[in-house]
C-alpha cells in the first residue's frame, strides 16, 4: 500500500511504497502548501492509485498497465519538481528537455512509453551531427535522471532508456571561425557587453574567464596594453590592438568590468553568448573558438610563433600549435614569396 507524506525541506507531497523487498520514495511534484493532509481531489491520489494498480498487477501476474503520457506533459511534470535548484541549473535542464521534446515531435515519438533504446540512439546520433547546442553527455545525464521517475509513475515499462548507451565520441576539434563567421559575430544583434567580449577575445585571444574579469583599470590606453589578472595559466599582459582601442574608447569608463553587465556564472555567460551567435547564423558557436581564431589569424598574417605565444599566454609550442589551424591556402600564399631569381 502506498502512503502520502511530507519530507522536511521539500515543498512537495511524497509517496512511499514497497517495490518487492525495497522501500521506495517518489516526489509527486505537487506542492503541499503547508497542508496537514493531502486533499482527496489532489492529483497526488491519482499517482498513488497508479502505483497501487501496478503493484496489484505485478502481484497477480497481470500484464502491466501503462498510462499514455505525452512527452510534453511529462516534461511539464519534471519541471515542476525542480523547485529549489539553482536558476542556472533549471534553465539548463529546461533547454535539454525542450530540445529533446522538439526533436521527438519531428520523428513522431509523442509518448514516454515510445522512448526506448532505439529512440535514444537516434537522438544521440542527431546531437552528434547537429548544432543543437546540447552535448550528448549532458543530455543523457539530465534526461536519464528524470526518466527514472517515468517508470515509477507507470508512464513506461522500460527501466531507463538513457542508460547503457555508448555516448563516447572522439574529442571535437575546435577550429577558428571563418572570415564570414567573424563578420556575423561582429555584427550580431546582442547586448553591448557580449559585443565587447567578442571583440576583446578576437583581438587578444583571451579566454572567457579572463574577458569576464577584465576591469577598465587594467586597460591602458596610454601604453596600449591590457592586463589580464585572471587566467587559466596565470596573469599576463597583452597588447591593445588599434581596432580594439577604437571600439573601447567611446564606451570607456572610470571603473567596473569591461564586458560584464551583472554577476554571471561562466556557464550562464557562455550560453548567453552562444544564443545570440546562433541567432546571427553562426553554426556551432563556442566562445573559446574566438581564441583559436585569434591565434590562427595572427599566424596567417605572418606573426612569429614566439610572439603569438606571448600574446596568447601559451606556455609551450605544442599548445600554440594546437590553437593554430593553417589552411593550404595560407601555405600557397607563403610559397608565392619564394623566389630563386629565375622563372
Amino acid at each position: 500500500m502506498a502512503t502520502i507524506f511530507k519530507r522536511p525541506g521539500s515543498p512537495f507531497w511524497w509517496i512511499g511504497y514497497t517495490d518487492g523487498d525495497r522501500r521506495k520514495r517518489l516526489s509527486s511534484g505537487i506542492h503541499h502548501n503547508g497542508a496537514k493532509a493531502c486533499p482527496k481531489q489532489s492529483g497526488v491520489w491519482d499517482l498513488v492509485h497508479r502505483i497501487e494498480e501496478r503493484q496489484f498487477r505485478r502481484k497477480n501476474q497481470l500484464p502491466p498497465l501503462v498510462e499514455d503520457k505525452s512527452i510534453s506533459e511529462f516534461v511539464t511534470e519534471c519541471m515542476g519538481t525542480m523547485h529549489g535548484l539553482a536558476p542556472d541549473s533549471i534553465k539548463r535542464f529546461a533547454y535539454v528537455f525542450r530540445q529533446f521534446s522538439e526533436w521527438a515531435a519531428t520523428v513522431n515519438v509523442t509518448t514516454v512509453a515510445a522512448v526506448d533504446a532505439s529512440v535514444t540512439i537516434r537522438y544521440r546520433d542527431y546531437l552528434l551531427t547537429s548544432q543543437a547546442g546540447v552535448s550528448v553527455k549532458n543530455a543523457f545525464a539530465t534526461l536519464g535522471r528524470y526518466w527514472k521517475d517515468a517508470r515509477k509513475r507507470n508512464y513506461t515499462q522500460i527501466e531507463n532508456p538513457w542508460s547503457d548507451i555508448d555516448i563516447k565520441t572522439a574529442p571535437k576539434k575546435r577550429e577558428g571561425y571563418s572570415a564570414a563567421e567573424v563578420e556575423l559575430l561582429l555584427t550580431m544583434d546582442c547586448p553591448e557587453f557580449l559585443a565587447t567580449a567578442t571583440r576583446v577575445s578576437l583581438y587578444t585571444g583571451a579566454r572567457l574567464e579572463s574577458v569576464m574579469r577584465l576591469a577598465w583599470e587594467d586597460v591602458s590606453f596610454d601604453l596600449n596594453t591590457i592586463q589580464f589578472v585572471k587566467s587559466k595559466t596565470g596573469g599576463y599582459t597583452s597588447g591593445l590592438a588599434p581596432t580594439l582601442r577604437e571600439y573601447l574608447e567611446p564606451i570607456r569608463k572610470q571603473d567596473g568590468l569591461v564586458a560584464m553587465d551583472r554577476e554571471r556564472t561562466k556557464s550562464s555567460y557562455s550560453n548567453s553568448w552562444s544564443h545570440y551567435a546562433r541567432k546571427a547564423g553562426v553554426p556551432g558557436p563556442c566562445f573559446h573558438r574566438l581564441r583559436h581564431t585569434f591565434v590562427t589569424r595572427m599566424r596567417e598574417v605572418g606573426v612569429s610563433q614566439d610572439v603569438v605565444m606571448v600574446l596568447a599566454n601559451h606556455k609551450s609550442r605544442s599548445m600554440s600549435d594546437h590553437y593554430t589551424h593553417l589552411t593550404p591556402t595560407t601555405f600557397a600564399g607563403e610559397l608565392a614569396k619564394l623566389s630563386y631569381g629565375t622563372k
